[in-house]
């Protein structure tokens, strides 16, 4: 009880008091540290002579479902992964497109085992996940699109409950239930037990957004949704989907029904962020890319959005950085702020108390109370 008291206190105390207990960066100071650190990705390499590599697309008149598999040094896994695409039961007809990125392990060779007219595939240079799914979306056939990751499988009947779902109700996004394997104990667990079918209609509540997940697999999009918007080229590409991809959309619908086997890799981008890597102030620049894109594309700026962004520069970017140093995070809070003011308009005038306490911290580029915010409330 005395302990929660100090704490509100102090608490009370940073959030009124423009006191902070070190100097912030200037902005030119924290962009340059941030410059040193960043792990930076570019794709140097020409779209139309990768599409023009992919081996000869299906010969059918009518393609429902593009299914894109990005691959990187998955020789334990891309085998299953494929079958499990290949040998879906479904009346509706699919393409695969899988991408190597510049496999240093026998995935490419294994891929190319798997000779099926639905099978389409090409290598290019190593340019991440990001670039991968890019150019399998600017070289999909179908009506609608699919992503699954080369370490994870789609369960039987995913394809034709998640077509069966989207084309049934009109929807934007049809999204099923995914069945999480742990490597590390073998077990298994359904996501969400709980689960019931519903029509979301993010067009008339975009706060629903705050209860979707950002995931893109164990999902079929229609492909118009992707059209001018492409994936990051660094990590945390998938915040395309929830920055982007849900607010054009519509509508979406939810299946209680398991779609997706989802494994978790010990040595996967999200471990190495957790260790410590550099790879997390990747969260700053990814928002960057994405509110430009947002304005580029022309959808409406509104106070969903700046909660959005409140939500990415809070637990999601204090979890991946806080391993980096204080320092590194002052100078992402400096840069954050520049972001915010420019949306400052936006700003909802109902926020929740952590909302609130976030949105002072980063405006005054205040460490103390960025944690307290974070951690606490």
């Amino acid at each position: 009880m005395v302990n929660s008291i100090k704490f509100k206190c102090k608490t009370a105390f940073y959030y009124y008091c423009p006191v902070r207990r070190s100097k912030a960066p200037t902005y030119n100071e924290a962009i340059k540290l941030l410059a040193t650190l960043r792990h930076d990705r570019s794709d140097n390499t020409s779209t139309e002579s990768l599409t023009e590599s992919l081996t000869e697309p299906m010969s059918v008149d009518d393609c429902d479902l593009s299914v894109i598999i990005p691959v990187y040094n998955a020789e334990p896994y891309i085998e299953a992964c494929l079958r499990s695409v290949i040998n879906q039961d479904t009346k509706y007809r699919y393409e695969i497109i899988v991408v190597d990125d510049g496999s240093t392990d026998n995935s490419l060779q294994l891929i190319r085992r798997h000779s099926h007219p639905k099978l389409r595939y090409c290598s290019k240079p190593n340019g991440g996940i990001g670039s991968s799914r890019n150019l399998g979306i600017r070289a999909a056939k179908g009506k609608y699109l699919m992503f699954v990751d080369a370490d994870d499988e789609l369960l039987p009947n995913a394809i034709q409950q998640l077509l069966d779902a989207i084309i049934e109700n009109d929807a934007c996004i049809a999204q099923g239930n995914v069945c999480y394997f742990h490597e590390s104990d073998k077990s298994t667990y359904l996501g969400d037990p709980t689960s019931q079918r519903k029509l979301i209609q993010i067009q008339d509540n975009r706060d629903l957004i705050f209860n979707l997940g950002g995931y893109p697999w164990a999902k079929v999009f229609k492909k118009q949704l992707f059209e001018n918007a492409f994936f990051p080229l660094h990590t945390f590409e998938d915040t395309l989907i929830w920055l982007i991809i849900y607010r054009r959309a519509k509508s979406i619908l939810v299946i209680p029904e398991a779609v997706y086997l989802h494994r978790f890799q010990p040595n996967s981008d999200m471990a190495s962020v957790a260790a410590g890597s550099v790879k997390g102030i990747d969260t700053l620049y990814v928002v960057s890319y994405l509110l430009t894109l947002h304005e580029r594309l022309g959808l409406p700026f509104d106070d969903t959005l700046y909660r959005q962004i409140l939500f990415q520069f809070g637990r999601l970017m204090y979890d991946r950085t806080y391993k980096l140093g204080e320092t590194v995070l002052s100078s992402l809070l400096v840069v954050a702020r520049v972001t915010l003011l420019k949306y400052q308009r936006y700003s909802p005038s109902a926020m929740s108390k952590q909302e609130r306490y976030l949105n002072r911290a980063i405006m005054r580029a205040d460490l103390e109370l960025y944690k307290r915010s974070v951690l606490y409330l």
